[in-house]
């Protein structure tokens, strides 16, 4: 092998071995995304939507996304209730009847890294939960009702820490238990009794840590 051949392999190898490196560190330094790749769709208490026509994109990222939900019911009880009120339940609370159960409008974004989220709802469900939730009953004076038709409030700010570090500040729906706020999302249009249980809001300070890519643990205040 002659001394051109020689410089050419090393020239070949440093220049190999630099590529390598380069397209190494610039993958690191990419953000990481929790659930990325994951279609958690057919998860119990998941949205099913697939497409999000309601979008607003600047440059090619997603600047505010925009989201409808129309939910509504026919219920009968065996009992046949005089009044036709349906109780034992957080989640109907009509009987024989086409009820609105829900109908709610948002605003969520997530654009360089800033968090922000604005539901609206109207229906019954919105009485149930007043009627349910022992929280509502604590004290006097309180504004509770002035939350009613709020949905989800919040913002905050996304970490690229980990997998993902999110700060938020704002009323939240709970996260205790399986299923979702949202009864659409829920296999058997019910919640369970664990989430029932508890409060159906929250409003304070929330912290989620994605520490891998499938997990997310949740910490309100």
């Amino acid at each position: 092998m002659n001394t051109m051949s020689i410089h050419t392999l090393i020239f070949s190898l440093f220049s190999f071995s630099f590529c390598n490196t380069f397209s190494q560190d610039t993958t690191a330094s990419a953000p990481k995304v929790p659930f990325e790749g994951m279609d958690l769709t057919w998860i119990n208490g998941q949205n099913r939507q697939r497409n999000f026509p309601l979008t607003l994109t600047k440059e090619g990222e997603t600047v505010l996304t925009g989201v409808a939900l129309l939910d509504g019911y026919y219920n009968y009880n065996a009992a046949n209730p005089a009044d036709n009120t349906h109780t034992i339940s957080s989640t109907m609370g009509r009987h024989n009847e086409f009820t609105l159960n829900q109908m709610s409008f948002g605003l969520e974004s997530n654009y360089k890294n800033i968090i922000g989220r604005l539901w609206v709802q109207y229906g019954q469900m919105g009485s149930i939960v007043q009627d349910l939730d022992g929280s509502v009953y604590r004290g006097r004076n309180t504004s509770i009702n002035n939350l009613k038709y709020i949905r989800e409030a919040a913002g905050g700010y996304h970490f690229n820490k980990l997998h993902g570090i999110n700060v938020e500040l704002g009323i939240f729906m709970s996260y205790i238990g399986l299923e979702s706020y949202v009864l659409q999302e829920n296999w058997s249009y019910q919640r369970s009794m664990v989430c029932d249980f508890t409060p159906f809001y929250f409003s304070g300070a929330r912290l989620q840590v994605f520490r891998r890519r499938s997990s997310r643990p949740n910490s309100g205040c």
